[in-house]
């Protein structure tokens, strides 16, 4: 994506946050969107907390926003909840935003809803392109989420109902109550049931496939089986001290943690320890963790959070 928008710049001779609000933010009518701090600071702007790990009070993040270089990945934009409820609706109507101007053509908004990719397993659902396709029985909800330093985003459409929901926690726990909001608006709201995700656990699941060093860029990802579960230690591997100081702000301050305990599912599927399995019927389901790809007794590949890593 970096890439990409590093190609735009060079073709337009725009950076990539005039192209961003010149060819999406003004036609959609998101007038009180940003791509800046400096444009973020003329209005009542909500900025991420993290919990002291020793008092458990929230402290306020000491980094705003992710470099400016990180834009094309969704690392810049800054919008309100109308704004947010706008662009959806402009994805609910064949992209003719609520103004009457046009943003998409028909075709383009339709193909970015159609599945493009799809593993097959549960933590990962279908992608789109720019969309994940959340299934909850028979309705698909269009979702797209992100982080912030200290603060989570989540912009759902679901295109059956006619329904937008958009949402911001200034505390990276917001996740929890947001997938309750969700959850909550399908069911009670809608009438969508919202069926149960995983319905029986399997015993005695091999587990020495899944042991080993998984890596992807600079995260490194240590597995080993501790009685009957996997342990996983995640570690940060920065590529230089630029890159330490922007993960370790991002982050609060802290980019390791405790090692996690997962529990088998069935072959190449954990959920993390301690949670009840309903937990996973919503968004949550990111938090289970698959394998991929199991060659002579080993996988090649782990998938958590949205995210793959190899097997070094």
């Amino acid at each position: 994506m970096i890439v990409a928008g590093r190609l735009l710049e060079v073709v337009t001779g725009t950076p990539f946050g005039d192209l961003l609000e010149r060819e999406v933010n003004a036609p959609v009518g998101m007038s009180d969107s940003s791509t800046s701090a400096e444009r973020a600071i003329l209005r009542s702007t909500a900025i991420g907390h993290f919990l002291d790990p020793e008092t458990m009070a929230a402290k306020p993040t000491g980094m705003f926003t992710l470099p400016d270089t990180w834009a094309p990945a969704g690392g810049t934009p800054i919008g309100t909840v109308a704004d947010l409820l706008a662009f959806g609706r402009t994805h609910l109507a064949g992209g003719v935003a609520p103004s009457g101007a046009r943003v998409l053509s028909a075709e383009s908004t339709e193909l970015m809803q159609q599945v493009a990719h799809d593993m097959g397993t549960p933590n990962t659902p279908p992608m789109g392109l720019g969309w994940v396709r959340y299934p909850f029985g028979d309705t698909t909800v269009l979702a797209m989420s992100g982080a912030s330093p200290g603060g989570v985003a989540i912009l759902c459409v679901v295109p059956e109902h006619d329904l937008v929901f958009a949402a911001f926690g200034n505390n990276p726990g917001a996740i929890l109550l947001q997938d309750q909001i969700l959850q909550g608006l399908l069911g009670e709201h809608l009438g969508v049931p919202v069926p149960t995700l995983i319905t029986e656990v399997e015993q005695d699941v091999d587990l020495t496939p899944y042991a080993g060093t998984y890596r992807s860029n600079q995260l490194r990802i240590d597995v080993r089986v501790v009685d009957g579960e996997l342990e996983e230690t995640t570690t940060y591997e920065p590529a230089d001290e630029s890159q330490e100081r922007i993960f370790t702000e991002f982050a609060g301050g802290a980019t390791s943690a405790p090692p996690q305990r997962y529990v088998p599912i069935r072959p190449g599927l954990f959920a993390p320890a301690g949670y009840p399995l309903e937990a996973f019927d919503g968004y949550l389901r990111l938090l289970l963790v698959s394998y991929h790809d199991v060659r002579d007794g080993r996988a090649r590949f782990r998938n958590g959070g949205g995210r793959l890593t190899r097997r070094a």
